[in-house]
């Protein structure tokens, strides 16, 4: 047989794992399958012109090496099976290297490396986790040599590793070819030093084609490093997903074909295939190019240049603007915005009023290099992905280069980054510190330093003659049009520090975050109760993943006076823990992903709290500043198009908004975009409500619609927010907690519990209560004493001293879910009596279904209410309810009333959309299996009934649902589990359907006594209260005239918004 035309070598390092739930390796298998797919569309002839063979070092199985054949079964393929190796260690890759070229020669050789890549960035990080394994080896010696069995390293170290692979998914943590089993990765340089001793052991002077599967790889100095080492490098400079390359055209690209055409071929294929098939809907740039190295020598060269003209010159406000500005125009990619792209930064900075002289000339041969005609990018092909419409092309040069907003000034960065053969030759690293110092004097308002050359190197530019390509194609260097149009300046942007809670900010979106795998919690947290757990619910279904620098738009419907809430995702708390430097990296990044987002939404007014301030542990001053600056950037980028006019930067604490106050009002320097800086003492919802309620109306009823006789204007209480919900293996409660003093210890506990004995307690509850109305006088004081046991069983210390410390004008607000639902938080006592008769109550679900809902159109400017009495008949006390509340409701002018009289429930789902409140007194059923089937019933039969669904369908909902209702056939049997799994489940329907609160009953109560709280609550909300405040209210008259005789005051409870209004 003659020669092959190719021998495509593909090294696998699959020991390890990425953000999805699968295994790397899982995607490993797939490309192998993909290779051989490729091998069967090609005819037997071309067939044997080809030779693939891969090294692939599995999570679980071990390492093998294949030659790949058109049949089916992988195994049959397998050649070698070696021990475990590690794909980190450069001989690992030399010995599959010339093993291959010696078994499989042929005329040409591509060598695909496959697996995490980080452009130049070498942090190791795996050292914390050898650390650990030192320590943990030092304190047992014994175990030294357990842990160098890799089979068993594998095992101990599957928790740790599986959260390091999702840490080092970020590409600010992970570089290329890591091998978890043996704690180790191939960095740039251990790279250079295998492909050197492979090509001399194999007798080869250079591999033809040298492919990175990988992320971020396209870099100057990642190509320049091996630029002898192989003749073309193809890669890209974005982030690539999992699916990785199109394995089964590149296999049909080989027969016959020259290494230019290869990789041309591969450039293309690779984003057709995105921009066809597969593409991640988190993917949002898709990116591959292919470079000859021989040319990268004459583009370091200009670079360097470059460098010498901006060193000398940057000490001087206007160059030092030009460069950051070009900077903040030209192209920086997704997750890693310190990656630069060459040819977007040159054309920018050319644009710029104010350059060192000859800078101009240098940055036309940068530009002429890299244009087709240059020979240097033989190929450059890039998606971007933008608001979520189809991918469209983005302008990018193909190279990217370390270009960090705030320059290096992290010595061990400055180390990893010196090292690099790029760094050595080019004065590319001094340039990055320096520039680091000069911001650092700016931002100060201090006179920044000069930079002096302390290699001996002058600067002496060289003209473009290589091509000819700037001549034929530019008369003047100084006026040649860049490819890419820099963006008109940015209007300037008003920042405004406030003081006061976060949904009473007067802007369009508001800005919270949630970290990856936590619950949702503090300011995300009580944003989600006014929502109505839409946040927990979109998390609960995967769709709100709080990953790192991400973010997730989520419509209020009118729940808040803000139209939109932003939810950015911070990553693991891994991924937050790494050090101080990291932290303010992710609290950047997220400032930029906010910014870009409220641009494509169109907002102008942003409000977001500090991040990363109060579990991250970061000074909030200092957050804040990172915040700013990232949204910053974003504006300088859109220039003029940003549709960001305010930002306001919002705390709760007095303390720390003191502290914001300083850090955010001085010391800004020149800033990318104008900035004011204001403060504001005090928030007031009123003037935002006022502005929010005219963009509703506007947009459900337009310019002529009438006002909504409701709002949601929140009282002037104190608020506390507790989160209490059952972790999902069962076995403990995770509390999270945020009330008007912040707790000196982190308010997040997790408490261990046994379900059996909670059912025993709960047995106990519903046993004194049954009781309490036939014992003597003294009884309650026993219940009090045994509630107060239980209260401190099921509630973790910290947070019982919290809750006895709230002031009595707090809303405290609950987020339970079902299981939680059914425990009576409410009644624990706060000295001597229970909680719920010193603070406002509310309770919010965590629902899987929450679907949002309008309230209805006014009838001639007044509340409408609907009654709902005894439709079955057997029930003549709630009629007599019904119809003396029907008269006292009628005699307030605010109010259209109407008490309905029929049987029919097509009669009355056809008037229950026009009414604001629905005040039912009857039979009801839940249905656990299916809540959306849960029902009112009209008849006795229970073949008329009401159910969620009806009313989900709906045009429009009542806003409020007072539900006197008992479970049909049941009320008597119902346990006090089952009782109070009824009403969190009626509530739940309800809620579901868009009614935004809901007053149900967790036990039976007398007709009377029914009548009695709800004369006493809508009197309340007659008078002007929220509805919080009268169910409160209720609860303490009643109790003020029964007492311990009868408590159906701790039966009435309220699910929804504690400062909504009528």
């Amino acid at each position: 047989m003659s020669q092959a035309d190719w021998t495509l070598m593909l090294y696998m390092a699959g020991d390890n794992g990425i953000l999805l739930a699968d295994p790397l390796d899982a995607f490993g298998y797939l490309d192998v399958q993909e290779l051989k797919d490729g091998l069967r569309r090609l005819s037997p002839d071309a067939r044997d012109r080809v030779h693939v063979v891969v090294q692939f070092d599995t999570r679980e199985q071990g390492t093998h090496r294949y030659h790949l054949s058109p049949a089916a079964d992988l195994a049959s393929d397998r050649v070698q099976t070696l021990d475990e190796t590690n794909t980190g260690d450069p001989a690992t890759l030399r010995d599959f290297i010339v093993w291959a070229v010696q078994t499989y020669p042929a005329r040409h050789y591509a060598l695909v490396l496959w697996n995490h890549g980080n452009g130049w960035d070498d942090t190791d990080v795996y050292a914390r986790f050898r650390a650990r394994l030192d320590e943990a080896a030092r304190e047992e010696p014994a175990m030294r040599a357990v842990f160098n069995v890799p089979a068993f390293r594998r095992a101990l170290f599957t928790s740790t590793l599986e959260h390091l692979s999702t840490a080092a998914a970020t590409p600010s943590q992970r570089g290329v070819l890591y091998d978890d089993s043996s704690l180790d990765f191939l960095d740039n340089r251990e790279l250079q030093q295998a492909l050197q001793q492979a090509l001399a052991d194999a007798g080869l002077p250079a591999i033809d084609l040298l492919g990175f599967d990988a992320c971020l790889m396209a870099m100057l100095e990642v190509q320049y490093q091996v630029r002898e080492q192989a003749r073309l490098v193809v890669a890209s400079q974005a982030l690539e997903p999992a699916y990785g390359w199109p394995y089964n055209r590149l296999v049909q690209a080989l027969p016959g074909a020259t290494p230019e055409q290869v990789a041309r071929a591969l450039v293309r294929d690779y984003v057709e295939t995105y921009n066809l098939g597969v593409y991640s809907r988190f993917q949002h740039e898709i990116t591959q190019s292919a470079v000859a190295t021989a040319r990268l020598p004459a583009l370091v060269n200009a670079w360097n240049a470059l460098a010498q003209a901006l060193l000398a010159s940057l000490h001087e406000a206007p160059v030092f603007r030009a460069v950051l500005n070009a900077r903040q125009q030209a192209h920086r990619f997704y997750n890693r915005p310190d990656y630069v792209d060459v040819g977007t930064f040159a054309a920018a900075l050319a644009q710029q009023p104010h350059l060192p002289p000859g800078a101009r000339s240098v940055l036309a041969q940068i530009r002429n290099l890299l244009h087709p005609q240059g020979n240097l990018v033989l190929a450059n092909q890039a998606l971007v992905r933008r608001g979520g419409n189809a991918p469209e092309p983005l302008a990018v040069s193909g190279v990217s280069v370390y270009f960090p907003e705030r320059g290096v000034d992290d010595v061990a960065l400055r180390d990893l980054y010196g090292a690099l053969d790029f760094s050595r030759e080019a004065l590319w690293d001094e340039f990055l510190e320096h520039f680091a110092a000069v911001r650092r004097a700016f931002d100060l308002g201090v006179q920044p330093p000069t930079w002096r050359a302390d290699r001996g190197l002058t600067f002496t530019p060289t003209e473009p003659t290589e091509t000819g390509h700037a001549t034929d194609a530019t008369p003047s260097a100084d006026t040649e049009q860049p490819p890419v149009e820099p963006a008109t300046p940015a209007q300037p942007l008003k920042l405004v520090v406030a003081h006061g809670s976060i949904t009473d900010a007067p802007a369009t979106a508001l800005v919270v975050n949630h970290v990856q795998g936590a619950a949702v919690g503090g300011a995300a947290g009580y944003v989600d109760d006014r929502l109505g757990g839409v946040i927990s619910a979109l998390v609960q279904q995967g769709s709100l993943t709080g990953a790192r620098a991400t973010v997730f738009p989520v419509p209020t419907l009118g729940r808040l006076p803000a139209d939109v809430v932003l939810v950015a995702g911070l990553g693991t708390l891994e991924e937050f823990a790494v050090s101080e430097q990291e932290r303010l990296q992710i609290v950047q990044a997220v400032g930029r992903v906010v910014a870009q987002t409220a641009i494509l939404l169109g907002v102008e007014e942003v409000a977001s709290i500090v991040h990363g301030a109060g579990g991250g542990g970061l000074p909030v001053g200092i957050a804040a500043r990172e915040f700013v600056r990232g949204v910053l950037d974003t504006l300088a980028t859109f220039g003029a198009s940003a549709s960001i006019k305010t930002l306001y930067i919002v705390e709760y604490d007095a303390e720390k908004y003191q502290t914001l106050q300083q850090a955010l009002t001085y010391g800004w320097g020149d800033t990318p975009v104008p900035m004011v800086v204001e403060t504001r003492e005090t928030l007031s919802a009123k003037d935002a409500q006022s502005a929010a309620r005219k963009r509703w109306i506007t947009r459900l009823y337009g310019s002529e619609g009438a006002p909504q006789p409701t709002t949601t204007s929140r009282p002037a209480w104190k608020q506390a927010y507790l989160s209490i919900l059952r972790h999902p293996d069962g076995t403990s409660l995770e509390f999270s907690y945020t009330g008007p003093e912040p707790l000196a210890s982190e308010p997040r506990y997790t408490l261990p519990f046994d379900p059996s004995q909670v059912e025993r307690f709960l047995q106990t509850i519903e046993n004194a209560v049954r009781i309490l109305p036939h014992s003597p006088g003294d009884v309650h004081e026993t219940t009090l004493k045994r509630l107060r046991t239980i209260r401190d069983q099921l509630i973790p210390s910290e947070l019982r001293g919290a809750l006895d410390a709230l002031p009595d004008d707090t809303v405290l607000t609950l987020r339970l879910d079902a299981f939680t639902a059914q425990i009576p938080w409410e009644l624990f006592p706060r000295g001597e009596t229970p909680l719920l008769l010193h603070s406002v109550v509310t309770r919010r679900l965590v629902t899987e279904r929450v679907a949002g809902a309008i309230l209805p159109p006014p009838s001639a400017g007044k509340v409408r209410v609907l009654i709902v009495a005894n439709p079955t008949g057997d029930l003549p006390a709630a009629q007599a309810e019904g119809q003396r509340l029907y008269e006292l409701l009628s005699a307030h002018p605010r109010l259209d009333v109407r008490l309905w009289e029929g049987t029919q429930a097509i009669d009355l789902l056809g008037e229950m959309g026009g009414y604001h409140v629905l005040h039912f007194a009857g039979h009801a059923a839940f249905n656990a299996e299916r809540p959306e089937l849960s029902a009112l019933f009209l008849d006795a039969e229970g073949q008329e009934r009401i159910t969620a669904q009806n009313i989900l369908q709906l045009p429009t909902r009542p806003a409020v649902v007072f539900l006197n209702a008992c479970e049909s056939g049941q009320a008597e049997t119902l346990t006090w589990r089952e009782a109070h799994r009824m009403a969190a489940g009626l509530a739940a329907a309800f809620i579901a359907t868009g009614s935004r609160n809901v007053v149900a009953t967790a036990w039976r109560v007398s007709d009377t006594d029914a009548e009695e709280m709800a004369r006493a609550f809508y009197t309340h909300v007659l008078q002007g209260d929220a509805l919080g405040q009268a169910l409160h209210k209720a609860r303490r008259a009643v109790f003020e005239q029964r007492r311990w005789t009868d408590v159906t005051w701790g039966s009435y409870l309220f699910y929804g918004d504690a400062a909504f209004r009528l």
